[in-house]
């Protein structure tokens, strides 16, 4: 029987391994669009096209460009003069995130780059791109439940999963109930007492009630619905939905707040917000829920670590 942290773990990876999959795929496709973009704005820049803003993808001159839905609409904000004294910084494509922390600037929890450009006067013209992270409230409320809730489902659905795959090692022995620590199996078989009330009360009598029936263990129907939960994931499912709505929330709420400022933004996948704003003008700003806020990449890229995984 496994340990309780390697259960954890081994759930983990089994609720997440279809979502990975895929969130691997989507990024070699991000990655490979990205290499494209850096050759254009090399071009582009050799040309001396670059300071007149042509051919800007990210130029924050459109308001509310929404990478997520390929749509630009524009809320009413003035287009921002791409001039040389407005700048606009981003971060350096190609370095990665790093390992650089957090330093606290005008009660914002900023990565060092970013701070580093925010601190520096030159730069008091520029605009600057910046990325924010929102924190995951897990009292978000949708259809009637906490987001506490929905995971807790979550969890427990990937619980089930992992007990019905160490069940099929054990059901042929344990069908045969209190004889393994008595007389043992007609094979010979024989536990201690102790590991063979462990493995029951890991399994719990509810399961092995459903799965062992009459001496008899249904390994069939458990490898059924081992693949049945692994294709729908009901709980997990209705929980990335909850998350889903959470961040959607809190994003519109904030793109509310950077409207009503004369603040352009961009909204990148579920859970990525990028907006343009002078040092000056983040000094005062507040964002309900945000948790850092670091550079922007220009290539439309979000770190990992602002996927908001929770």
């Amino acid at each position: 029987m496994k340990n309780h942290d390697e259960t954890i773990n081994s759930v983990f990876e089994r609720i997440n391994e279809y979502k990975a999959d895929k969130k691997r795929q989507k990024k070699d496709i991000i990655r490979t669009v990205a290499a494209l973009c850096c050759f254009c704005l090399i071009a582009v820049t050799a040309l001396g096209i670059w300071q007149s803003g042509v051919f800007k993808p990210n130029s924050p001159a459109v308001v509310g460009n929404d990478k997520s839905t390929d749509q630009t609409s524009n809320t009413g904000n003035e287009s921002i003069p791409d001039t040389p004294d407005r700048t606009v910084i981003w971060d350096n494509v190609g370095e990665g995130p790093g390992d650089e922390g957090y330093i606290e600037w005008n009660g914002k929890d900023v990565y060092c780059s970013l701070y580093s450009v925010l601190t520096n006067e030159e730069n008091s013209d520029s605009l600057i791109a910046i990325s924010v992270t929102f924190v995951l409230d897990y009292q978000f409320v949708y259809k009637g439940r906490t987001l506490a809730e929905y995971s807790a489902d979550a969890y427990n659905e990937g619980v089930l999963i992992e007990k019905l795959y160490e069940l099929i090692k054990l059901g042929d022995s344990l069908k045969y109930g209190e004889v393994l620590y008595t007389t043992g199996t007609p094979d010979g078989e024989k536990w201690y007492k102790e590991y063979y009330d462990s493995e029951v009360e890991y399994f719990s009598q509810e399961i092995l009630a459903k799965y062992i029936v009459n001496g008899e263990f249904l390994k069939e129907l458990v490898e059924s619905d081992i693949a049945d939960l692994n294709q729908h994931q009901p709980c997990a499912n209705a929980y990335n939905e909850a998350r889903d709505a959470y961040y959607n929330s809190v994003i519109n709420t904030a793109i509310e707040h950077l409207t009503e400022r004369n603040i352009s933004y961009e909204r990148r996948n579920e859970y990525g917000l990028v907006f343009f704003a002078t040092a000056d003008e983040f000094a005062s700003l507040s964002i309900d829920n945000a948790l850092s806020y670091r550079l922007a990449r220009p290539d439309g890229i979000i770190y990992d670590d602002e996927d908001t995984e929770e």
